[in-house]
């Protein structure tokens, strides 16, 4: 499709990590990203901002006003 493959990998280890903030919520942050493949921090802040438009904790947060469906 013309996407380069670290755009593709990215893309499903934040789609990952976005899953594990919602349904893993005492997990830290660092650990989600290292489960998810990222050894540094703040790539793994920049890649998910540039995906989802606010950082890990920033999502997170906002999922405290939302229910976790089962």
């Amino acid at each position: 499709s013309g996407q380069k493959f670290n755009d593709y990998l990215n893309v499903i280890r934040i789609r990952e990590a976005a899953k594990m903030l919602a349904t893993r919520r005492r997990l830290p942050v660092s650990s989600i990203a290292r489960s998810c493949g990222y050894s540094n921090l703040s790539v793994f802040n920049q890649q998910f901002r540039k995906r989802l438009g606010m950082t890990p904790r920033d999502y997170r947060r906002q999922l405290e006003f939302e229910p976790i469906s089962p």
